[in-house]
């Protein structure tokens, strides 16, 4: 239990980032301002980080 509890915020932003990510890439003009590379970085920079 405490180890899911430890894990739910990360697992959380890696599905609305994912699903955000998913919703641009299939209609990159309706999110003109979306920062792939930017939401990517801050996925990857926030999975490294102990639990």
């Amino acid at each position: 239990m405490a180890y899911s509890e430890r894990r739910y915020e990360r697992c959380k932003l890696i599905v609305e980032s994912s699903v955000a990510i998913g919703e641009y890439e299939m209609d990159p003009a309706a999110h003109p301002d979306f920062d792939h590379a930017g939401l990517t970085q801050h996925v990857l920079e926030t999975m490294i980080q102990p639990i």
